[in-house]
């Protein structure tokens, strides 16, 4: 971490002075100011690595295979007269 101060110009300002016994005198001054500076830089510290590692697995399963049938005769009042149905249901 930097830590520092910067001096800028802030504006002008003009002063005029007098006396009764000499002539007005007018001088222009330039304001300046002092801002504090902060730098921070970031430096790496630690590293992670990640890493993925590919699995395969088969395995042999076994079970009943069933079909169902149906057959609908007639026809619904939603399907306007349509012929019958007949079909397999897996």
């Amino acid at each position: 971490m930097v830590v520092g101060t910067e001096s800028r110009e802030a504006g002008r300002a003009r002063l005029r002075k007098y006396t009764t016994t000499e002539a007005e005198q007018v001088e222009e001054v330039t304001l300046r100011e002092e801002r504090a500076v902060v730098d921070k830089e970031t430096v790496a510290v630690e590293e992670v690595r990640i890493g993925k590692e590919q699995v395969a697995e088969h395995e042999q399963v076994s079970a009943e295979v069933r079909k169902e049938h149906v057959d609908v005769e007639g026809a619904s009042p939603r399907t306007g007269g349509a012929p019958p149905l007949s079909g397999e249901v897996r």
